[in-house]
């Protein structure tokens, strides 16, 4: 067989990289997974600033809390949001030098609770608006402000709250899981391979 590299025609044996299979001679295999291990090597050497990639996780965050509100504003609720709080959170965090770590992962996890929950709390706060607007003449900022009293003396706004806020958290698990997880990956460069 040829090399699907170098073309040197051969018995060459099936190497599995990064689950991409790939024909390719010895010689061909060995450059890989040099210029594999450089790249690694390169992303563990990059410096950190958790505090910097801490701001842009939030300023991303912010950005997703925006269309978050949107989305429920319309009547929905989406996976597609989780995903896009994933990406927003991750590219944040690499914007402002960050490097995705164990520091991130915990960061990113309070970031994610806290920022579902203010996006709830935000969307609630909307909807107050939005019914007493006409009636009571009030603002955005008053509708926001008196989530805490409805929550208070409403049991059915309340239930209502807490199952948004819990299938949110649902969609959100599903959206962002794996999209955090591939980033972690690719960012720390881990790769797999072996002989087939």
């Amino acid at each position: 067989m040829c090399c699907e590299l170098c073309g040197e025609v051969k018995e060459n044996p099936v190497y599995l990289i990064n689950d991409t299979p790939l024909c390719i001679c010895d010689n061909c295999y060995n450059k890989i997974i040099q210029n594999l291990d450089n790249a690694q090597l390169s992303t563990q050497n990059k410096s950190d600033n958790t505090v910097a990639g801490t701001v842009g996780a939030f300023l991303g965050s912010l950005l997703w809390v925006l269309i978050w509100v949107v989305v429920y504003a319309m009547g929905y609720i989406a996976v597609i949001c989780g995903i896009i709080l994933a990406i927003c959170i991750i590219k944040g965090y690499e914007k402002f030098e960050g490097k995705l770590n164990k520091i991130w992962i915990t960061i990113t996890v309070i970031m994610t609770i806290s920022m579902v929950f203010f996006a709830n709390y935000l969307s609630y706060g909307y909807e107050i608006y939005l019914a007493f607007k006409n009636t009571d003449n009030i603002n955005i900022f008053e509708g926001i402000r008196s989530v805490k009293f409805f929550l208070e003396e409403y049991p059915n706004i309340k239930s209502s709250f807490i199952g948004d806020l819990l299938l949110e958290y649902f969609f959100t698990i599903i959206g962002s899981v794996f999209t955090f997880i591939k980033a972690y990956k690719t960012s720390n460069f881990k790769y797999t391979t072996r002989k087939l």
